[in-house]
């Protein structure tokens, strides 16, 4: 059941969610009011990207809503009490806003940044940082198709990107991502398919405008990025 309202009608915005969100992350870039009060390098550093990630969410939510204006007769609104991806992201966004304020005063996370018990964590076999990192890359090799070649020309062009990052070899990191599929590791594994189906979903959202490749992609050179840094601080 649904209810037609026109108040919205004249607030479409015609650009593809790619272009919101690099005009909102490139706004975010260009404002130091964000990042002056801070002085500490990673703190700046920190509290930067938690307000990307928060942006780039509200975009996303904003192009949904935008996406269900209806031209001839106003915005479609929802009055059933169904749970929709979209309303659980608008209440994802919620917490994570508190737990960002919280962060940036420098507090703990309470809600959706808030630490797991150990006892759960024991209990659901916590994949390491580092496992996650290298799973990342298997997840994104997968996500590569004919469409993202202006990225990298093929996929074992960006195989063998990864396997420079993770210091190793495409041979190894390919039977490694094949005993994840085959549930060899039941945490590994399925993180490895929640990424895939997760940013799959986020893309087919999109209206196809943004692949799940493009879309993971930058999170993935963005702790690339972060590694190499802290790699290099430890060295010098």
């Amino acid at each position: 059941m649904s209810e037609k309202v026109g108040i919205l009608a004249t607030l479409v915005d015609e650009r593809s969610l790619e272009d919101k969100i690099e005009f909102q992350l490139n706004q975010v870039l260009a404002d130091p009011e964000i990042t002056n009060p801070y002085t500490d390098r990673q703190d700046k550093q920190n509290v930067l990207r938690r307000e990307l990630i928060l942006v780039a969410i509200a975009t996303i939510i904003q192009h949904q809503n935008e996406k269900m204006v209806d031209d001839s007769k106003g915005a479609t609104v929802p009055l059933d009490d169904e749970v929709s991806p979209f309303s659980e992201l608008m209440a994802a966004w919620r917490d994570l806003q508190n737990d960002t304020k919280r962060l940036n005063d420098g507090l703990k996370g309470e809600l959706v940044a808030a630490p797991l018990s150990r006892e759960s964590i024991e209990r659901q076999g916590v994949v390491s940082a580092n496992r996650k990192f290298r799973i990342m890359h298997y997840v994104t090799a997968e996500l590569y198709t004919r469409k993202d070649r202006r990225l990298f020309p093929s996929k074992a062009a960006f195989e063998q990107y990864s396997a420079k990052i993770l210091d190793s070899s495409v041979g190894s990191m390919k039977v490694e991502r094949s005993k994840i599929k085959q549930s060899k590791n039941e945490g590994e594994t399925s993180l490895f398919y929640e990424l895939l189906k997760t940013t799959r979903s986020l893309s087919a959202e999109s209206g196809g405008h943004i692949t799940p490749f493009q879309l993971f992609l930058p999170a993935l050179k963005a702790l690339s990025n972060d590694k190499i840094t802290k790699l290099s601080r430890k060295v010098n």
